[in-house]
């Protein structure tokens, strides 16, 4: 008796596994470059994603996802995740709106913080304008 329910719970969740949400994570490179008022290349500047911030405006920065700029004032993260999700045979996908904020710091100069929105890629790549720091 018990082996019959559970082949019927078996089945029951086969089926509804078949016809669940779908998630579909891709990823994406970023790359930009950071230059100072005189549009000089900037190296050596660490960028760090924000991971989140609290109430009382404490950031929190990830310890994994940083990279810097090269002499060139150019930076690159390999890999970051957008997220599509949609029903199983429907061919309609909802993009998930990610938003990715990193802050961008130098000593010498004001922190800035740039926050990206999802857009459509080239060649996986997402080329972000230039950004200029101040000096302090």
């Amino acid at each position: 008796m018990p082996i019959k329910i559970i082949c019927k719970l078996l089945f029951l969740l086969l089926i509804l596994s078949s016809c669940g949400i779908t998630k579909h994570v891709q990823r994406y490179a970023v790359e930009g470059y950071i230059v100072d008022a005189n549009n000089t290349p900037i190296n050596n500047v660490v960028i760090k994603f924000l991971l989140d911030e609290n109430q009382h405006g404490i950031m929190f920065l990830s310890d994994k996802d940083f990279t810097s700029t090269n002499e060139e004032g150019f930076y690159k993260f390999k890999e970051i995740s957008a997220t599509k999700i949609g029903f199983i045979g429907r061919e309609r996908t909802k993009s998930l709106p990610v938003s990715y904020t990193f802050i961008a710091r130098k000593k010498g100069f004001a922190n800035d913080t740039v926050t990206l929105r999802s857009r459509s890629p080239l060649n996986n790549i997402l080329v972000i304008e230039t950004i200029e720091l101040e000096r302090e």
